[in-house]
């Protein structure tokens, strides 16, 4: 094993883009967190120009390279990069890749591309034939990698279940920088619910309007629904979904939210919603917590390894429990009392620190 202060270490970043989601957070956060666990480690960070005014001020080399993930000859490039700065390992950040001649981690966040029908949008051709071409590219990685870094024992499941891979994994977890101990709110919540993610199918969002829709129709009428969603391919199927629904006039969307009003959002919320039929950690679900907020969430996924005893599970596939339990925390104030001072104390087992650290760890094992 090797600890030593001078590794030279190349971090795969591409997922990293101009405006982050969370692929390019967790990538972020990754970086910020190897700069305090390991300091004296050289971070080589391979990312598009476009990112690069992420790294502005940091201690790493930035590396651009425009080569897309997951295109022919990626390989040869991203090699050839490792090769000119002396890269003595390599971490791509986000799912799979290229597998060069050093010690390789990769990261598989989830598997929904192999596993999610109508993961790649509309048309059953195209879903047949993108994920042929991302199952020839995750199985090869796989194989190929020294390791396997996953964000929770669920995804690891997922790993072992689907590739065979399980004995390469190792769970990192991750963080929260939203907001600091002590920041929760858990006395006075205000009476709206809140959504905060993107639309596309395993978010489960045509199943929760319906929820919301027949509680309606029962005349138990919600609070108003404010939904953060990232304008991506899903984004405009939302729309028009909510054009046609009844409680449309109850319901905002936003995008391009900042980080301030997203804080105030996730502080004065009455509860948050995390119906996903299929997640491989469920970042909302924990700043949720971090900030005193209720958390709904589906039974079956990584959610509930999450968010613990600190949530309200639901069934993901059944509008009726999406709907019960929407209306249990409109209605019941004890549980929202108990449920956000549970979440608090939950998301305190998590951080970015720790998830960098047990990079940091199982890396000095291989090496």
């Amino acid at each position: 094993m090797r600890i030593g202060s001078d590794l030279r270490l190349a971090l795969d970043a591409r997922g990293l883009r101009h405006c982050v989601d969370g692929i390019g957070r967790f990538s972020l956060e990754v970086i910020g967190g190897l700069l305090r666990q390991r300091p004296g480690w050289q971070l080589q960070v391979i990312a598009p120009s476009e990112s690069a005014h992420h790294m502005a001020g940091l201690p790493v080399t930035a590396v651009p390279l425009e080569t897309p993930r997951f295109r022919p000859g990626e390989g040869r490039k991203v090699g050839n990069l490792l090769k000119r700065f002396a890269s003595e390992a390599y971490i791509n950040l986000s799912m799979a890749g290229p597998t060069p001649d050093v010690p390789t981690f990769i990261t598989v966040h989830d598997l929904m591309v192999l596993e999610l029908p109508g993961y790649f949008g509309g048309g059953a051709l195209r879903n047949l034939l993108a994920r042929a071409w991302f199952g020839l590219i995750i199985r090869r990685s796989a194989s190929a990698c020294s390791a396997i870094a996953v964000p929770s024992e669920f995804t690891a499941g997922r790993v072992e279940a689907v590739l065979g891979m399980g004995h390469k994994t190792f769970v990192v977890g991750e963080g929260q920088n939203l907001f600091a101990p002590g920041e929760a709110n858990v006395d006075r919540r205000d009476d709206f619910l809140l959504y905060v993610g993107n639309a596309r199918a395993y978010k489960n969002l045509p199943r929760l309007l319906s929820a919301m829709e027949a509680l309606e129709a029962s005349g138990r009428r919600l609070p108003r629904v404010e939904m953060v969603v990232r304008r991506d391919r899903a984004y405009d199927q939302l729309i028009g979904r909510l054009r046609q629904s009844t409680i449309a006039e109850g319901i905002t969307v936003r995008s391009g939210v900042d980080e301030n009003d997203l804080r105030r959002l996730y502080m004065t919320c009455r509860a948050v919603l995390a119906p996903s039929v299929c997640e491989g950690f469920g970042l909302p679900a924990l700043e949720g917590m971090a900030a005193g907020a209720p958390v709904l969430a589906s039974q079956g996924t990584a959610l509930e390894e999450v968010t613990g005893d600190a949530a309200l599970l639901v069934d993901p596939f059944s509008v009726e429990s999406i709907a019960e339990g929407m209306w249990r925390l409109v209605v019941d104030d004890m549980l929202v009392r108990s449920l956000s001072e549970a979440g608090v104390k939950r998301a305190k087992a998590f951080s970015w620190d720790t998830t960098a650290q047990k990079y940091a760890e199982k890396l000095e094992e291989l090496l």
